[in-house]
């Protein structure tokens, strides 16, 4: 199939000499002398490639380009503008509107070509590299599912059938036993299910409208102290101790308090599960006088260098086949994403054997 160029000029003798040229050229070209003409045929047709005029009859400056991006399969379409050799303004706020290139008039026809098939050269790569991405997402997305939601999912289907046998004759103990086992890892299934829903409301924008915009008063100590809570378990199990050194007294703080708890909980948690046996998780706070800055330390395996700048990304897991007690590898992602969402920062000092630390600073907001 040839590649596909919608062509829009009001300029009858440049279409006359364009259009051929590229035919020749082994392109398939569709012209208009109209801007009207052109949308009603995007309605359903996608080209890879638009060339147009920056003046039309009828419509003001970059009102087709606009038109064009507002379109969802037209956004990624290398658009090239026509313009005069004196119209800097134009080509200024094309620039910033983000259209791809421009060509001046009189066009020259070589260098017409040699445009058009360098940006369709960079499209195809663009498209390599977002497939390649895509195909990456996939694997670890399959990776994660067939071992996080597995392992639980064995384990209480494994349970339910020794508890169903009629024969079974089990002690208090051990009946409990089963039933914390289940209860543990139905949890672990929900929390995966609901960190899932999280990054589908993070990336839909549906999030927004939690968003708080008025000033809470939130105590640090009180705040960690509730969120080491449902941790006591996991702690105990490994002999990890929680230093929590926050202060007291109230900070304002523009953000919902379930984002906020929902931050430092996965945070912790992290610290908590990444720590070697009998260690400590040092959790303290800076009060500055226009934000606060949390940080978790741990002594941890730490986080090696080649795997620093993707630690944010989504399914992002360090170690895996070494750190078999990860989870959806979204805690991450999640974080930064509503961290980003309060104009706050998350950055990290690591250490391979020695540990991690995490900081996240917010801004204060001050009530007049």
């Amino acid at each position: 199939m040839r590649t596909s160029i919608l062509l829009v000029d009001d300029d009858e003798t440049f279409l006359g000499i364009a259009q051929p040229i590229l035919e020749l050229n082994d392109f398939d070209v569709k012209s208009f002398n109209n801007v009207d003409s052109a949308e009603t045929l995007l309605s359903d047709y996608t080209p890879d490639l638009i060339i147009s005029d920056v003046e039309m009859p009828g419509k003001t400056r970059f009102d087709f380009f606009r038109t064009v991006h507002s379109i969802p399969a037209l956004q990624n379409v290398p658009f090239l503008f026509l313009t005069a050799n004196s119209d800097v303004d134009s080509v200024a706020l094309g620039k910033e509107l983000g259209i791809d290139d421009y060509l001046t008039k009189p066009v020259n026809y070589k260098l017409l070509l040699a445009t058009v098939r360098g940006k369709l050269k960079k499209k195809v790569s663009l498209q390599s590299a977002q497939s390649m991405q895509i195909e990456e997402i996939k694997n670890k997305l399959f990776q994660m599912i067939s071992h996080e939601m597995r392992t639980p999912l064995t384990s209480i289907v494994g349970a339910t059938e020794i508890l169903a046998d009629p024969d079974s004759n089990f002690s208090a103990a051990e009946m409990t036993t089963f039933l914390e086992m289940l209860q543990s890892n139905s949890r672990r299934l929900t929390s995966m299910f609901d960190d899932f829903l999280l990054v589908t409301r993070i990336e839909s924008g549906e999030i927004n409208s939690e968003l708080f915009n008025e000033v809470n008063q939130i105590n640090p100590h009180t705040l960690v102290e509730s969120i080491l809570f449902p941790l006591q378990t996991d702690m105990a199990a490994r002999n990890v101790s929680v230093k929590n050194t926050m202060f007291s007294h109230a900070i304002p703080l523009r953000i919902y308090i379930t984002h906020l708890e929902n931050i430092l909980f996965r945070i912790i948690e992290n610290a908590v599960k990444f720590s070697p046996r009998d260690s400590t998780v040092s959790i303290s706070a800076d009060d500055r006088p226009d934000s606060i800055e949390f940080t978790i330390r741990d002594e941890g395996c730490g986080i090696p260098e080649h795997t620093h700048a993707g630690i944010f990304n989504k399914f992002s897991q360090v170690n895996r086949e070494v750190n078999e007690q990860q989870g959806s590898g979204l805690g991450l992602f999640i974080s930064k994403k509503l961290i980003d969402r309060y104009n706050g920062r998350i950055w990290f000092e690591s250490e391979t054997a020695k540990g991690t630390t995490f900081h996240i600073a917010f801004p204060k907001f001050f009530t007049t």
